[in-house]
């Protein structure tokens, strides 16, 4: 106290100006930053909440639907547990016939290469060979594709009927996974 008391008024303003600043810079960088980088962190811990809110709304809005799409091919996918082997291999031979009819193509020959079960699936697999122009066999092998059966080319192999032609012999692996 003795101290203060040989300054001068003026001097003494300068000294209370400058504790009072230097307090304020201790006070607003112990408190007042602390405080803003919470709330800043809140802010952003907010607008990502809000963004994963809105999404998994969007999802539930369309869980029927995405319900219903599951639905469809699950019962693509499972095998009646009354049907047989030769029972499915038949069907989906008439599938393949069907769409092959359907895109002009002609089938010279379709082997069954028998059922291999896989864990809790059965692969039918199928041999077939057949000719047509790469316009038809291209949409045969997409109809194929996104048929009911969901029949699979797993192997393909093109060569020319003749030379010259625009004819295509093709001998191509297909395959039907049915969960058991």
């Amino acid at each position: 106290m003795n101290f203060l008391k040989q300054l001068s008024r003026r001097e003494r303003l300068i000294l209370y100006a400058c504790i009072i600043v230097i307090t304020s810079a201790i006070f607003y960088s112990l408190v007042v930053e602390k405080i803003i980088n919470t709330w800043s962190n809140l802010n952003l811990k907010i607008v990502r909440a809000e963004k994963e809110l809105f999404e998994n709304h969007r999802l539930i809005r369309k869980e029927k639907d995405i319900s219903d799409e599951y639905e469809k091919y699950i019962s693509y996918m499972k095998s009646d547990p009354a049907r047989e082997n030769e029972e499915m291999a038949s069907s989906i031979l008439v599938e393949i016939e069907t769409l092959a009819r359907k895109n002009n193509v002609t089938t010279t020959d379709i082997k069954p290469l028998g059922v291999k079960s896989i864990d809790f699936y059965k692969n039918y697999i199928f041999e077939v060979s057949a000719e047509a122009s790469i316009e038809h066999l291209t949409k045969f092998i997409y109809d194929m594709q996104t048929s009911s059966k969901i029949l699979i080319v797993e192997h393909l192999s093109l060569t020319a009927k003749k030379s010259g032609s625009d004819i295509l012999r093709a001998e191509m692996r297909i395959v039907h996974a049915s969960i058991l």
